[in-house]
């Protein structure tokens, strides 16, 4: 497997073209002007994924020789969260105060291990490892108490080699661990599955990001954050310096990106300055891991990553900062949408048994915004690319501002702020699945540079379909309220749409040229929505719900071609401008029947569909209960196709009529010689295009009726 940089990626610029967004994301956030406070709660886990570290936090005060061993605390607490309908769980909620106990969520390799460098000495303890510290075992009491020491002093002098802050001898880390052990075995756990804890080395010195105050600072001050009491001076308050805890931040990634390769004089690859460089290794972000194994070139040792990439100390910082911020607006496509990406697109048994199952993977998406220019954003406009970015990560709009929800056309949750909205910004999306704690990443597509305004109108347009559907459902059958949000659930997703109407072999380039205005060809979603239909049908009356779903899918996503192309303005390949579905059924049921004309193949399917319905509807009573389509068209379980429609349906009806004694209007025959004319005089289109007119019979088929009248004809068949 090659690195991530050496891999070609069928979309657009690949991941070196990423790793550049990324970069181009994290500069105006390190620049922003933003508190330290707001800085590190982007930038660290201690609020995400590493809140639960704070369950039990070891803070060491120390200055020079002198040390003490604080008691183990507990800096939040856990409370019942809603996961569901009537659905709780317990969780862990921090307190404001672990912002100045700083550090970054290990997403790869071993967490018992010390994993990649600390700003600060903020160590997160593993469930394992904090029942050594406590001597937790089946051992006796004395060989527990030597391997509980001795752990602790191996934990903190693993971490002090890659933690640049901390200096004490090693003489003292002896006398460290065995204090620390004290105060970890009067730990009691209530659930040792769920034991997790904080060690925090408080070092106090010269340009420390600990300092001494007289009094505690108030809670959520933008510049200090309180630790505790000092047990060094007494009724005095240790503080956590913020301002110098990210000063400590970022030599400490850069330090990481260094292992895996530095210079001393060289180029960046992207912004071109000359001077010191590193590798773009970053265990903030799972993309970047050296994972890998081989191929790479027989000359590179496993510190020569610059060699296939060198970023400046500023790039560097500017992808640390952008990846972190990338790694929490990264979230999970929703489960159904996922579930769907599996299924066989023109296999309806298929569709219907793999819905019933698992989803096959873990899909994930990202969404972030960079400028369209490079140049710096200065003043107002800067802020607010802060601002915009603060309310995505929230993954919540402002009820007083145009914020948009954009999971409609994404697949997952995300919100597009008003301030990111103007178009001299631009949207990147990024999917991937695979086990990100592991770096083990496989990307499915990359769509960059997404105009907003694009954005917001497609998503306008996924709400009109969504509508539209609900109308369509309302004129087949007598809607629930389950089956309406069920429909409403359904069409509220691009992804999904796409993914049935084209398959997933086609959904991202699909998607992404959908993202861009490309013409969008209609031939291979109805071929795929006919083929299922004439699957169905060979279970009718069995299947019949499943085959209006079908016919919802198949008029909602016409809808869908019809709204895109009318929105660009300019002609699609493959779309047709047929009459809608209410039009076409107004003109069959309402005009006379010599002002009915069929201008294509389609409209001719939809009043072939109607007339079979009407007809089949007075066949069942004298026919001794018989399905007309199943009994008389679909014989020896043969597929319905255009010409048996014609040859076994329409051709025969006046025959069926006079052997069985049907009183069939004189309207009716009038109309049905209308079609019949039609069918003669398109006989050669609707062969060629016959996935057109199936997918349209059948849409007049199950549309033919009001819902009462179908609900009525139900009624009586159970009876």
């Amino acid at each position: 497997m090659l690195p991530l940089w050496e891999q070609e990626n069928h979309q657009k610029g690949g991941v070196n073209v990423l790793i550049e967004n990324v970069i181009r994301l994290g500069r105006p956030l390190i620049g922003g002007g933003m508190a330290p406070r707001d800085v590190l709660l982007q930038v660290s886990d201690v609020m995400g994924e590493g809140k639960k570290f704070f369950q039990n936090v070891l803070v060491v005060e120390i200055e020079d020789t002198r040390f003490a061993v604080h008691p183990v605390s507990r800096w939040g607490e856990f409370r019942e969260k809603e996961v569901g309908k009537n659905k709780t769980r317990e969780e862990f909620f921090p307190d404001d105060k672990v912002v100045g106990a700083n550090f970054v969520f290990p997403r790869a390799g071993n967490p018992l291990k010390a994993q990649g460098w600390y700003g600060i000495p903020a160590y997160p303890i593993y469930t394992k490892t904090l029942l050594q510290f406590a001597a937790q075992g089946d051992e006796d009491a004395g060989t527990l108490r030597q391997e509980a020491i001795y752990s602790i002093k191996a934990f903190i002098e693993e971490r002090k080699r890659k933690t640049p802050f901390l200096t004490i001898a090693d003489d003292l880390i002896d006398t460290l661990a065995e204090e620390i052990y004290t105060q970890a075995s009067q730990l009691k756990f209530d659930n040792k599955d769920k034991s997790y804890g904080l060690m925090l080395l408080v070092q106090l010195k010269e340009g420390s990001p600990f300092v001494i105050k007289e009094k505690p600072v108030p809670l959520g001050d933008l510049h200090f954050s309180n630790i505790g009491t000092s047990l060094l001076y007494p009724g005095k308050f240790l503080v956590s310096n913020l301002g110098n805890v990210l000063e400590a931040f970022w030599p400490a990634k850069i330090a990481e990106g260094a292992e895996m390769g530095e210079e001393k004089n060289g180029q960046c690859f992207l912004c071109k300055e000359k001077g010191a460089l590193v590798s773009a290794y970053c265990k903030s972000w799972p993309w970047f891991l050296h994972t890998w194994n081989c191929p790479n070139p027989l000359n590179w040792k496993k510190n020569e990553m610059t060699k296939g990439i060198a970023i400046c100390h500023s790039c560097y910082t500017a992808l640390s900062y952008g990846a972190t911020v990338l790694t929490k607006l990264t979230t999970e496509l929703d489960y159904n949408l996922t579930k769907e990406l599996f299924t066989p697109v023109s296999s309806a048994r298929g569709k219907e048994d793999a819905r019933k199952g698992q989803a096959k993977a873990r899909i994930y998406g990202s969404a972030y915004v960079v400028p369209l220019l490079d140049n710096k954003l200065e003043g107002e406009e800067k802020e607010e690319f802060v601002e915009g970015f603060r309310i995505m990560l929230e993954k919540r709009g402002r009820d007083n501002r145009l914020d948009t929800h954009l999971k409609t056309i994404a697949g997952f949750d995300y919100v597009l702020p008003q301030e990111l909205s103007r178009d001299d910004y631009r949207l990147n999306l990024i999917y991937f699945s695979g086990d990100p704690n592991r770096g083990d990443i496989h990307v499915r597509a990359i769509i960059e540079d997404v105009v907003p305004s694009i954005a917001i109108k497609l998503d306008d347009i996924i709400k009109k379909v969504q509508r539209y559907a609900v109308e369509v459902a309302q004129n087949m059958l007598v809607l629930t309220e389950q089956n309406r949000n069920r429909i409403l659930s359904i069409y509220s997703s691009l992804p999904f749409l796409l993914v049935n109407a084209f398959g997933s072999s086609y959904l991202w380039t699909t998607l992404d040229s959908i993202m861009h205005n490309a013409p969008i060809a209609a031939n291979r979603f109805i071929k795929n929505s006919s083929l299922r239909m004439v699957q169905l049908a060979h279970n009718l009356p069995d299947s019949i719900f499943s085959l209006r779903d079908e016919v919802i899918f198949y008029l909602a996503f016409k809808q869908f071609l019809r709204l895109y192309a009318e929105r660009e303005r300019c002609e699609k390949e493959g779309i047709d401008t047929v009459r809608d579905w209410q039009e076409l059924k107004q003109v069959l049921m309402e005009l006379p029947p010599h002002e009915m004309v069929f201008s294509n193949v389609e409209e001719v399917g939809f009043a072939a569909g109607v007339l079979t319905r009407l007809f089949a509807r007075q066949y069942y009573p004298v026919s001794g209960k018989k399905d007309f389509v199943k009994h008389r068209v679909m014989t020896f379980g043969s597929d319905l196709t255009p010409k048996t429609i014609w040859k076994r349906a329409l051709v025969k009806m006046r025959e069926y009529a006079a052997r069985l004694d049907m009183r069939v209007t004189n309207d009716f025959w009038q109309r049905l010689a209308i079609v019949l004319l039609e069918f003669e005089n398109k006989g050669t289109e609707i062969e060629r295009e016959k996935d057109s007119f199936m997918a349209m019979f059948w849409s007049g088929y199950n549309l033919a009726l009001s819902p009462q009248e179908r609900e009525s004809e139900e009624e009586e068949e159970k009876n």
